[in-house]
C-alpha cells in the first residue's frame, strides 16, 4: 500500500515537473525567437497532439504531410512520413522550429493554407489548435482547394467558430472523430462529386 502511494505521488510528480520543464523550454524559445505567446500553452498540451499524430500514422499510406498552423512542429515530430512540410504564419515560430527540430528531416515555412496548396503530392494535410478562429464555411473553402486525400481537423467548443460533426458532413466522409474534453479531433475525406 505504501508502495502505490509513492508510486503515485512519484508519476505525479514527474508529470508535474515534465509539464514545468517543457513550459519553461518553450518560455525561454518564446523570449529569443519573439513567437506568440499563444505557442507556449499548444506546445505544453500533448494529448491532442499524441491522438493526431496517432490518427494520422495509422493511415496506410505515409505519403506528403502537410501541417498548415505547425507551431514548434510537435505533431509532425511525430509522424511517420517521409515527407513532412510545416507552415505557420508566425515568422518567430517558424524559426524556433526550425531549430528545435534540426535533426529532424522537416521543413519549416512561413505561409498558411494558399501557401501550402502549392505543394504536389499532398497525401494528409493536418490543421489543428487554431481553426475555430475562422469560420466553418472559410475552413472547408481551404480543404477543397487541397486534392489531399485526408484532412485531419478540429472543432473546439465554446470559441466563436466552432466546427462540429454537422458542419463537415455534406462535403466530407468523417472516417474519425474523437472527443477530448472539448476539443473534437476529425479524420475527414473529401465526398465525390462535392463541388463549392
Amino acid at each position: 500500500m505504501i508502495y502505490l502511494f509513492f508510486k503515485t505521488v512519484m508519476t505525479k510528480t514527474s508529470n508535474f515537473f515534465k509539464y514545468h520543464v517543457c513550459t519553461l523550454h518553450i518560455l525561454i524559445l518564446q523570449k529569443f525567437f519573439k513567437f506568440e505567446k499563444w505557442h507556449i500553452y499548444g506546445s505544453s498540451q500533448p494529448r491532442y497532439t499524441e491522438t493526431v499524430s496517432e490518427i494520422s500514422n495509422s493511415l496506410a499510406e505515409k505519403g506528403i504531410v502537410v501541417e498548415v498552423g505547425c507551431g514548434l512542429g510537435n505533431i509532425l515530430r511525430r509522424l511517420e512520413n517521409p515527407i513532412r512540410i510545416g507552415f505557420d504564419i508566425d515568422r518567430g515560430v517558424v524559426k524556433a522550429a526550425k531549430f528545435v527540430n534540426v535533426h529532424n528531416r522537416i521543413q519549416f515555412l512561413q505561409g498558411s493554407f494558399s501557401e501550402a496548396s502549392k505543394i504536389s503530392g499532398i497525401q494528409t494535410l493536418i490543421a489543428i489548435n487554431w481553426v475555430h478562429n475562422i469560420k466553418s464555411q472559410d475552413l472547408i473553402q481551404y480543404l477543397f482547394n487541397f486534392p489531399s486525400v485526408y484532412f485531419i481537423t478540429e472543432g473546439v467548443e465554446n470559441y466563436t467558430y466552432f466546427h462540429s460533426r454537422e458542419v463537415f458532413e455534406p462535403y466530407f466522409d468523417i472516417l474519425r472523430d474523437i472527443q477530448i474534453e472539448s476539443r473534437h479531433i476529425y479524420l475527414l475525406v473529401k465526398k465525390q462529386n462535392i463541388f463549392i
